[in-house]
């Protein structure tokens, strides 16, 4: 369960790899817009997914060490 949550850290290289294309290459403007709008949502998604999963580790770990199950 512990690698589940690392492919997460691929949309952060994905969103990266988008803003090197957009710097990059001389696209035409409706292009880049769509490939910033990708860049959004991909780094979105990834960023909300790996802090919940963070999130949901620590309150395992805290109600585990009050005694709750």
């Amino acid at each position: 369960m512990k690698n589940k949550g690392q492919i997460w850290y691929i949309g952060y290289i994905v969103s990266l790899f988008l803003i090197v294309i957009i710097l990059v290459t001389d696209f035409p403007k409706m292009v880049d817009l769509g490939l910033a709008i990708l860049f959004s949502v991909v780094f979105g998604v990834s960023h909300v997914q790996i802090l919940h999963d963070k999130m949901m580790q620590t309150t395992k770990s805290m109600l585990w060490t009050n005694g709750m199950s």
